[in-house]
């Protein structure tokens, strides 16, 4: 089937719009459409559970950009629905973060088919840094390189874009206890590094990807990667990190390690972590977008009055 959007107005459906990453991404895409920056009008489509409860910060007046909300959930089944009635002619995928390896496998799957069957030539997607690497990622990692695959063989071509660490896995799983307790832990081990990259920033790599022609390069090849990451300077040990938030805070900050959690999927990811698999960072986000990435310190900055024990 050939997509039927019109042929001066670009559609690009958003999979994930109100996430940690989607929603920047349709900011950006805001902005580069506003600065002249897309080749044609674009409409913005915000997949998300309710449509009819989603808000955004309009366009500016002039603007060649509308950002319009469609319903999707979080089964193979619903996304194929979505993707089928948006009729977007690229797509960005960023999975629901509950899904297991099976389910992460289907969802993709049922894009890609979905995709394939209204003409859609090219998917962005949200995948993971050093999923190619050894040691494994686990079942999680695994999920993501046959979900690449399987959409290669699909005959679409793809951009895999394979962040580091989210800062919102700090926010999510560190603050409370350095409030409360002056403490945060994982099973990362005081010597291991990773790198910690800022979600507004993949969103900007993702919106400039979707808002540009795609490369000589990966149009011959069908297929890039492109990793995003935080500045070097945001690649840190536990000691390092607990350095720094003491620096910033005006207090001691410690680390205890803890276990992995007990399942196959969490041990092999901090396997993967604790052996260097995010001890890295590129250029990425400042080639791409001509703005220098945001730093763990500026995130601590950011979250000083979160991070300060309650009196």
């Amino acid at each position: 089937m050939v997509n039927a959007a019109a042929a001066d107005e670009e559609r690009l459906l958003v999979l994930g719009a109100t996430g940690n990453v989607g929603r920047h991404v349709i900011a950006r895409l805001v902005f580069l459409a506003g600065a002249g920056r897309t080749s044609q009008r674009v409409r913005i489509l915000a997949a998300t559970r309710q449509p009819g409860a989603y808000s955004c910060d309009p366009p500016p007046e002039g603007c060649p950009a509308v950002v319009e909300p469609v319903a999707c959930g979080a089964s193979a089944g619903e996304v194929a629905a979505c993707v089928a009635a948006a009729r977007p002619t690229r797509i960005f995928l960023c999975m629901p973060q509950a899904l297991s390896a099976d389910e992460m496998r289907a969802y993709s799957e049922a894009v890609v088919d979905a995709a394939v069957a209204c003409g859609v030539a090219w998917l962005v997607r949200l995948s993971s840094c050093g999923i190619d690497r050894a040691p494994s990622q686990g079942p999680l990692g695994d999920a993501h390189l046959a979900g690449e695959e399987y959409c290669r063989k699909a005959g679409m071509g793809l951009t895999s874009v394979r962040p580091t660490s989210f800062h919102t896995n700090f926010e999510k799983y560190d603050v409370g206890s350095i409030a409360a307790e002056s403490v945060f832990r994982s099973p990362l081990g005081l010597t291991a590094k990773v790198n910690w990259v800022h979600c507004r920033d993949i969103g900007y790599v993702v919106a400039a990807l979707l808002a540009s022609p795609i490369s000589p390069e990966a149009l011959a090849a069908r297929f890039e990667v492109v990793e995003v990451t935080g500045p070097a300077s945001s690649t840190l040990s536990a000691g390092e990190m607990a350095a720094m938030l003491s620096e910033e805070l005006g207090r001691p900050v410690r680390y205890e390690e803890v276990p992995a959690p007990p399942f196959p999927e969490y041990e092999a990811l901090w396997t993967f972590l604790k052996a260097g698999g995010f001890d890295h960072s590129s250029d990425a986000v400042a080639r791409l977008t001509g703005e220098e990435p945001l730093g763990m310190r500026e995130v601590v900055r950011a979250l000083r009055a979160e991070l300060q024990p309650s009196t």
